[in-house]
């Protein structure tokens, strides 16, 4: 309850319009919310513009439901390669690891890599554990995100190669081939307030589009101890706390490459099967490498 309310000034700065749908309960992802509603409204354009073709009579004969169709099946069979490219790309390039050596190898790969962000404040660097989520991922580290200290904005790209560690796992293998997919257009931008304690987590597409409008959906995270070893990242659709997409985060392995005493945590969690909000993280992760490092 505490960490709820940590979040309710900003709540209210970005999601207030939403309030008067408070009711409207739901029990999907806000991230998996989006591709259906992004296709919903697309749909809706593309009639919108064929309907306008036709009032302006610049194409009269034309029958929208036709032009629609024949939009998505178009852009389908011009997409297609690049989604046979992406998948076999993604499955060439995996590592599947016990879930020690994964969060290690993330670790390794950016300390011996030159870092991209060189501005990044000393807590940020190493592994954070999502130990309460109950999505198929394990660890992530910040390493990988451009980082921009004049605006103190991270863009975080969870498709990107040594960034991410996904479960082992049919939903795992689902999430890992779907972001690494959209990687090129999809961002998970972090934005930071004056004393990097908290942060808005916009999702944007092709640099520019904010999606959370449209999915009625905002993500938070605050640090809950003095060191930077704890944050809360807090979901909301609707303007309620979405249960599912709220977790804490823990560091796991510091800066210098120390295993912090969460690491064995995380370890023995998956050890023991550990349920976390009606799902069980297999003790398998898979982690996206490059052609050169795979």
């Amino acid at each position: 309850m505490a960490q709820v309310s940590v979040f309710q000034k900003p709540r209210g700065q970005h999601i207030l319009q939403f309030s008067t749908l408070r009711c409207i309960k739901m029990r999907i992802s806000p991230r998996w919310y989006a591709v259906p509603v992004n296709l919903v409204l697309l749909i809706i354009l593309l009639y919108l513009l064929a309907f306008s073709l036709k009032q302006a009579r610049v194409v009269p004969d034309i029958n929208e439901g036709a032009f629609v169709a024949a939009a998505i099946r178009y852009a389908f069979l011009i997409a297609l390669p690049f989604l046979l490219f992406s998948a076999v790309f993604s499955i060439r390039t995996v590592q599947r690891l016990p879930g020690d050596e994964a969060a290690r190898l993330i670790f390794r790969y950016w300390k011996d890599a030159l870092p991209q962000s060189k501005d990044l404040p000393e807590k940020f660097r190493g592994v954070f554990w999502m130990s309460t989520d109950p999505s198929p991922e394990l660890c992530t580290n910040f390493e990988a995100a451009s980082f921009d200290a004049a605006s103190r904005t991270m863009k975080l790209f969870p498709g990107a190669p040594y960034t991410w560690v996904w479960c082992d796992s049919y939903m795992g293998w689902a999430f890992y081939l779907f972001f690494t997919f959209i990687n090129p257009i999809y961002t998970l931008q972090v934005r930071w307030d004056e004393a990097y304690r908290k942060a808005y987590l916009p999702s944007i597409l092709f640099g520019c589009f904010n999606v959370d409008w449209m999915t009625c959906s905002a993500m938070y995270i605050e640090q809950l101890d003095d060191e930077g070893n704890e944050w809360a990242r807090t979901s909301y659709v609707f303007g309620q706390t979405f249960k599912h997409g709220s977790y804490t985060l823990k560091k796991v392995i510091d800066k210098d490459g120390g295993e912090l005493p969460a690491f064995d945590d995380m370890v023995l969690s998956l050890k023991e099967k550990r349920e976390v909000q009606g799902y069980i993280k297999p003790w398998g992760q898979l982690v996206r490498g490059n052609v050169f490092h795979s």
